[in-house]
């Protein structure tokens, strides 16, 4: 009976932390909310405008709900260093976490992921894709911070 009270209370737990609402005020419906998350765990999403990120063990992947409109998020990138992305022959690995700033344009209802692409050297490229269908997704502009 013990065992099965704790199971019930795990799986709330999770449940409950699998999204975040990075907006002021009373919870909305989700269907005037765009939702973004990290595709990879090459990424992190440190904050979306200056509201940190929650990276607890239950929101590693979770996907955010946020209004549409203008952001600005700071993402990390967690250099894989493996010969799929140049390999250690190609790159030396940063002591420092790489991080940049994006801003972007979401709209309600819609979808987005952050993803990234090493380059040559220690550099890497971050970008957003706005979900399609189930397996289309198409890239969106960043826009110029502020």
């Amino acid at each position: 009976m013990y065992k099965l009270f704790v199971l019930m209370l795990l799986t709330s737990v999770i449940s409950g932390c699998s999204s975040l609402h990075l907006y002021d005020g009373p919870k909305r419906d989700i269907n005037k909310l765009a939702h973004i998350y990290a595709n990879s765990s090459q990424v992190l999403i440190q904050s979306i405008d200056g509201t940190p990120y929650d990276h607890s063990i239950f929101n590693l992947q979770s996907k955010a709900y946020i209004l549409p409109g203008e952001h600005e998020a700071v993402v990390q990138y967690n250099w894989v260093d493996s010969p799929s992305v140049g390999g250690p022959a190609e790159h030396s690995l940063p002591e420092t976490p790489l991080t940049k700033k994006i801003c972007f344009n979401v709209i309600s209802g819609a979808e987005y992921s952050i993803e990234t692409t090493p380059i040559v050297g220690d550099d890497w490229d971050v970008f957003i894709q706005k979900k399609i269908s189930f397996i289309k997704y198409e890239k969106i502009p960043l826009t110029k911070c502020e």
